[in-house]
């Protein structure tokens, strides 16, 4: 997840990342505060050590005047700090926005079905582009410019983003996104629009996407909604780990 967030945050104006206080900071600088993220760099010791850390990066953002987000990964804290996190936060103003199960496979089994026929191409030039933010702006509900703001004109520029495209009758139905370092592949902005759902769309363009980023020989790791959960079960991951996301 940092990987990736360090990636789009790369040669942009605006942007930042450090790691201060045990906290890694990498803000896009844009209007969608999810991108505006703080992550753990290590794990917490204990209550203060965790609030220390909400702190710093409070004050960071703060300095910068910009809404944000705090990436929490409940694997760095111990279970009893788990049940009081959200008391911490909450006591420096910031509001649980959502929770995801951080999953991983080793591989993908044999698809269990007959998948559709599709088309399939990497983010390349203005209009691949323009499709992947339209979807994404029609799938998480964002407005956008918001989206055009965090995939901006110098996303194909950003090794190891990589985004995809899955197109049915010349038709751009749903997007992946994929980034590598050496051991692991993480996948992000999965997503189909509605009401082309639950035909195996998004299942062919994500083997196919992995496919070409040589998946085999690393570990696979997402962070899934609700509604992707049956699909990632099916092709192999586990829950290992949750995330909390809390902003501003």
């Amino acid at each position: 997840m940092r990987l990736c967030f360090r990636a789009l945050a790369a040669a942009r104006s605006g942007s930042e990342n450090r790691v201060s206080s045990g906290v890694e900071v990498i803000s896009l600088g844009v209007r969608f505060q999810m991108f505006n993220a703080a992550f753990l760099s290590s794990e917490v010791v204990d209550e203060t050590d965790l609030e220390r850390r909400i702190l710093s990066a409070r004050v960071r953002f703060g300095v910068r005047g910009i809404n944000w987000s705090f990436w929490l990964c409940d694997g760095l804290l111990t279970p009893a700090l788990n049940r009081r996190a959200g008391k911490l936060f909450e006591r420096h103003g910031l509001h649980l926005a959502t929770q995801m199960p951080g999953m991983v496979a080793a591989r993908f089994p044999p698809p269990a079905r007959e998948l559709p026929a599709i088309e399939v191409a990497e983010v390349r030039d203005a209009a691949t582009l323009e499709n992947f933010r339209d979807i994404g702006s029609a799938c998480f509900r964002v407005p956008v410019a918001w989206f055009e703001e965090v995939f901006d004109s110098h996303t194909t520029e950003r090794a190891p983003f990589r985004g995809w495209l899955g197109y049915v009758d010349g038709k751009p139905m749903c997007t992946a996104a994929t980034v590598a370092d050496d051991s692991t592949l993480g996948i992000y902005n999965v997503a189909t629009l509605p009401g082309f759902r639950a035909r195996g769309y998004a299942e062919a363009l994500m083997r196919e996407a992995l496919s070409r980023e040589a998946a085999q020989e690393r570990h696979i790791v997402l962070q899934s909604t609700t509604a992707g959960m049956e699909l990632y079960h099916r092709l192999g991951f586990q829950k290992i780990t949750n995330f909390r996301v809390w902003t501003s």
